[in-house]
C-alpha cells in the first residue's frame, strides 16, 4: 500500500527520509517504507531509555522551582510495576486529533474550565509554556 504523506512531513530534521527504493519515481512512501522509517528514527532514542514504552502514566506532578517533574508510571513490561521518576520535561500525547477523547481523571473537569488542559485538536503553538521545557524526553501513553 502506498501512503499518502509526503516525506518531507514524515521526517525529523536529524534524519532525512530516503528515497523510496520501491518507486523513486513515486512522491509517496509505502507504509512498510514509512513504518520501517519511523521505527529507525525512534529506536536509538527506545535503546537509550529516552522513550518509554508500554507504561501507562499514573500521575505527573511539577516540582518546585523549575526543576522538572516526577512521573509516577505503571511498566507493563514488567508485569504492572510501579515506578517513579523524575523528568526534565514531558510531552503529554494522547487520543484521536479529530475526536478529542479526555482521561476520566480527578479534577480534569475543572482545570478544563479554567482553560489550563489543552487537547492536541485546539493546539495553536506553545504559548503559555515557552522556557518550561529543558531538554527532551519523550512518554508514550497507550490505553490497555
Amino acid at each position: 500500500m502506498i501512503g499518502n504523506v509526503l516525506p518531507v512531513f514524515l521526517a525529523f530534521s536529524e534524519l532525512p527520509f530516503p528515497v523510496p527504493p520501491s518507486s523513486p519515481e513515486q512522491p509517496f512512501p509505502t507504509l512498510t517504507e514509512t513504518h520501517d522509517y519511523l521505527h529507525a528514527a525512534a529506536d536509538p532514542y527506545i535503546k537509550a531509555g529516552k522513550v518509554k514504552l508500554k507504561r501507562e502514566v499514573i500521575s505527573v506532578t511539577e516540582l518546585a522551582d523549575g526543576k522538572g517533574w516526577t512521573v509516577l508510571s505503571r511498566d507493563w513490561a514488567a508485569d504492572g510495576k510501579e515506578l517513579e521518576e523524575t523528568w526534565d520535561a514531558i510531552v503529554v500525547a494522547v487520543g484521536w486529533y479529530d475526536n478529542p477523547v479526555w482521561p476520566q481523571t480527578k479534577g480534569l473537569d475543572k482545570l478544563r474550565q479554567q482553560g489550563l488542559a489543552k487537547h492536541a485538536k485546539s493546539w495553536r503553538g506553545p504559548q503559555p509554556y515557552e522556557g518550561k521545557v529543558r531538554s527532551r524526553m519523550f512518554l508514550r501513553w497507550e490505553r490497555l
